[in-house]
């Protein structure tokens, strides 16, 4: 997580998503993936944002669940916290 000097960090959030759901995922949040994995299924897409706080993780999931889960079909995701910088 960096400071970026107005008063926010910029984050870089790990998202995984499951591999069937890749493409929409990708269309959704405007960025391709960096990784697949064949076990599990999944890709991988490092999001960018900017939080108010270090370890503003509340909002973090808010921002993403908002892109992922409110059109059809609703996406298999989670944001790999070991992998993100936050």
């Amino acid at each position: 997580m960096n400071w970026n000097g107005f008063g926010s960090w910029r984050t870089i959030l790990i998202v995984s998503v499951a591999a069937s759901d890749g493409m929409e995922a990708e269309k959704r949040l405007d960025i391709p993936p960096f990784e697949a994995t064949a076990d599990p299924l999944r890709a991988y897409f490092p999001v960018s944002m900017l939080a108010g706080r270090r370890g503003d993780d509340e909002a973090a999931w808010f921002e993403i669940a908002l892109v992922l889960e409110t059109a059809e079909p609703v996406i298999d995701w989670r944001i790999e916290w070991d992998s993100s910088a936050f």
